[in-house]
Parts: structure tokens; C-alpha cells; sequence
């Protein structure tokens, strides 16, 4: 009887163990799975030379194309000049600007949820785009009055007539 009793609980013990890795597995699976969808691996996302061609379109604020994908190679916005002034923001197609859009958010430029996968890819033949909040007229003209020379164009909103008469209350004008 004692033989029996040990071999339940030893079978007791491999089912909890089994269940448990089972467990962690879909907990992984839930948690990584926008990481495993664009890996470069992956051949509806990247073409053979690695670039990252099965996402949405990049618009500027105004909704002029920064870059998408055509005929399964991504493209970017005709004008020489817009390209420069925002390729630290767009990034590239190969992932080498990690601060890029195109590399930051590949997950929902693929079109990517938790339920559905890539499907959206699949059907559609591209994925999801995004809306930057970016004027690239505004960033064009900064580059082209640089000239060649280094250096950084700081735009801001001027403060707002209600901030103005706090601040002329005081004394102070700012």
C-alpha cells in the first residue's frame, strides 16, 4: 500500500510540474508575442535583404507620406530634403536607427494584436499606419537654412495671451 501511495504522489508531482511549465509557456507566449511577430525571421515582415517592408505608411501631421511600403520594398518621401531633415525620426528600413519609427513601433506598423496575429497583413497586403505629429514642411525649412552648417532649430508655440496678463499682473513680462 505504502508503493502505491509514493507512485500517486510521484505522478501527482509530474502532472503540478507539467501544468506549471504549460503555465509559464502561455504566459510567455502572451507577453513576447509582438517580439516574436517581427522577428527578421519573419518573411511577411522583411524581404531577403532585411528590410522591414510589411508595415504601414508614415504621415506627417499634414499627411504627406514619409514612407511606406510599394511592391514590397519600402519607399520614402520623393523630396531629397525631407528625407534628411527627418531620417532620425523615420529611421530605416533595416532597424540600424533604433530610434527610427520604423523600428520603435514595428510592432503596430505590422498591424499586429494579440489576437489576430499578422492577419491583418495577410489580408490586406500591409499593416497599420501611423499619424506623426511631425510638420515636415517646418522640418524641411529648418534643414535647409542650416545650410550644411551643425547646429539645432528650436520651434515653439508662443505663450498664450492668458499667461501674458498673469504675468503683466506681476510686474513681469515674460
Amino acid at each position: 500500500m505504502k508503493s502505491a501511495s509514493k507512485r500517486v504522489k510521484i505522478v501527482l508531482i509530474v502532472v503540478a510540474l507539467a501544468l506549471a511549465g504549460v503555465t509559464a509557456l502561455l504566459i510567455s507566449l502572451f507577453s513576447n508575442s509582438s517580439e516574436w511577430a517581427v522577428n527578421r525571421r519573419n518573411a511577411l515582415l522583411y524581404n531577403s535583404a532585411g528590410e522591414f517592408v510589411g508595415s504601414g505608411a508614415i504621415y506627417d501631421t499634414n499627411g504627406a507620406v514619409l514612407s511606406r511600403t510599394v511592391d514590397g520594398s519600402r519607399v520614402y518621401n520623393e523630396d531629397a530634403s525631407v528625407r534628411k531633415a527627418l531620417l532620425h525620426v523615420v529611421g530605416d528600413s533595416q532597424g540600424f536607427m533604433s530610434t527610427g519609427i520604423q523600428n520603435a513601433y514595428e510592432t503596430e506598423l505590422s498591424g499586429y494584436n494579440i489576437v489576430e496575429g499578422v492577419w491583418e497583413l495577410k489580408k490586406y497586403g500591409t499593416g497599420s499606419s501611423i499619424t506623426l505629429t511631425v510638420d515636415s514642411n517646418a522640418c524641411k525649412t529648418a534643414y535647409e537654412a542650416l545650410a550644411g552648417r551643425k547646429g539645432a532649430v528650436c520651434v515653439y508655440n508662443s505663450v498664450s495671451n492668458t499667461h501674458l496678463r498673469a504675468h503683466e499682473t506681476r510686474g513681469k513680462l515674460v
